[in-house]
């Protein structure tokens, strides 16, 4: 970040600082907020190194776009289950909360009402409404929408003594500590100031000078600011961050949000420190540069996975297609044990699926993968209660051609 932060600037030059503060403070472009920063009125600064990077998240969000129209639609929603069971793991690591692969993907893959006493249930269920389209991101930003969002994604993970005991919120304040156990910072308190910045939130959102980027990058900060809750407010921010990522630029970079979080875990926790501090007046642009590298740093990796993914998908296509062995309904279910064990490499692949996805007949589906067996294709045939999984070994399959 090439951006100058005040309160550095203070204690080498105390008349640059004022100086430097009126500037940015009244400067044309500035932007100012309705919720006060200890104290301070809040801006932020326009600078050409926020344009210049949200010049290129847009421009490599494109690009990852046009690679995502090129795979085909099992592969996608493959890979977006794959990705969503990652970002549940990771946010709920960030927070020291343990969360394994095996028990999201048993919910992702459950049907409703199947999964009543498994925990996380919330959270999945409210990705996977994320990467669908049937949210209403607007409703997060009210008292009844921001606490109905808290009992959705945390409330039965969190000790009953550390539950919202205010109307919406907490009613008692509530301090951020470092590791040696120093006080960082106290979010707002009482009650009143955290409902009215929450009012506030739904000004900033409707705010249309605001370039939607700064915007979810500004909702961040102030999230993690107010800190409404006694806990889950992590959680809880990284959710409405990817929601709102998710309307800006797709589903795939919306849940990678938290992988590159975790990536600059100290600088994330930095940039709230810096513009927490007094002495940086409010000043909120050092947090939008470095949200804004997250997010590209979100979009950067969700574009390197996609496209070796389907670099292996076309190798593999390839060694299918030129093969004189199979026929076009034994191509047709390879390329689909091929796309699952490339995008979700972990997690098994049923019968049902392929009918949902083929619309193949469980008869055809069946002959299909007898003959493929016959012909010594490295398919592993398996049941799982009712259910027969398939699998397919690429190592073997490249040997087989």
């Amino acid at each position: 970040m090439d951006y100058k932060i005040l309160n550095k600037i203070k204690y080498t030059n105390k008349q640059l600082y004022d100086i430097e503060k009126a500037q940015r403070r009244n400067s044309f472009d500035t932007i100012t907020l309705p919720i006060n920063v200890n104290s301070n009125a809040p801006f932020v600064v326009p600078n050409f190194e926020i344009i210049k990077l949200i010049q290129d998240i847009y421009h490599l969000n494109t690009k990852l776009q046009k690679l995502k129209h090129n795979l085909p639609e099992a592969a996608i929603e493959f890979m977006l289950d794959e990705c969503l069971i990652k970002e549940i793991m990771i946010t709920n690591s960030i927070e020291g909360v343990c969360s394994t692969r095996k028990e999201i993907a048993d919910i992702i893959n459950s049907k409703k009402g199947e999964e009543k006493k498994k925990r996380l249930i919330g959270m999945v269920r409210k990705y996977q409404m994320l990467i669908s389209d049937k949210l209403d991101i607007d409703d997060y930003f009210t008292c009844h929408g921001l606490r109905n969002l808290y009992n959705d994604i945390v409330a039965s993970e969190i000790p009953s003594k550390d539950q919202p005991d205010g109307q919406f919120f907490r009613k008692e304040p509530v301090d951020v500590i470092t590791a040696t156990g120093k006080t960082k910072h106290r979010g707002l308190y009482p009650e009143n100031e955290i409902i009215d910045a929450v009012q506030n939130l739904g000004k900033i959102m409707n705010n249309e000078k605001i370039p939607g980027l700064i915007k979810i990058a500004l909702i961040h900060y102030f999230i993690g600011y107010i800190h409404p809750f006694y806990d889950g407010n992590g959680r809880i921010n990284r959710f409405i961050s990817s929601s709102l990522l998710r309307k800006q630029l797709g589903k795939i970079p919306a849940t990678y949000l938290s992988y590159a979080i975790k990536n600059k875990i100290s600088d994330y926790h930095d940039a709230f420190d810096i513009c927490n501090d007094k002495n940086n007046c409010g000043d909120l642009t050092p947090f939008i540069i470095l949200f804004l590298e997250f997010v590209y740093g979100a979009v950067s990796s969700a574009y390197n996975n996609c496209a070796e993914y389907s670099n292996k998908l076309t190798y593999y296509g390839d060694i299918l297609s030129n093969s004189d062995k199979l026929n076009d309904e034994e191509i047709k279910v390879s390329f689909l044990l091929v796309q699952f064990k490339l995008f979700s490499p972990e997690q098994s692949f049923n019968e049902s699926d392929i009918i949902n996805i083929s619309k193949l007949t469980r008869y055809s589906i069946k002959n299909i993968t007898n003959s493929l067996l016959n012909k010594g294709f490295p398919i592993a045939v398996s049941r799982n209660g009712r259910e027969i999984i398939y699998s397919i070994d690429l190592d073997a399959l490249e040997s087989w051609s």
